[in-house]
């Protein structure tokens, strides 16, 4: 029996991908087993909440990391 996971739980394991590797949003949606879709809302929540920024690299390639605030919490 399975069951679905809150938004919660999808945050937390979204934020630990995040500081733990590269923050590609591809790597993200595979890492945490969501959809683009589910990823791109979720992103920006986590984004006007101002837990993650986003910073255009390279290529068009935008990358997100963690704010001071949440690297304070999660040590």
């Amino acid at each position: 029996m399975s069951r679905r996971r809150s938004k919660f739980h999808i945050s937390v394991k979204l934020l630990e991908a995040i500081s733990r590797g590269e923050p590609r949003p591809t790597w993200l949606m595979y890492e945490c087993n969501i959809s683009w879709r589910d990823l791109s809302k979720l992103l920006d929540f986590l984004e006007s909440k101002g837990y993650i920024v986003e910073v255009s690299g390279h290529k068009h390639l935008d990358k997100r990391y963690l704010t001071q605030y949440v690297r304070n919490l999660v040590q």
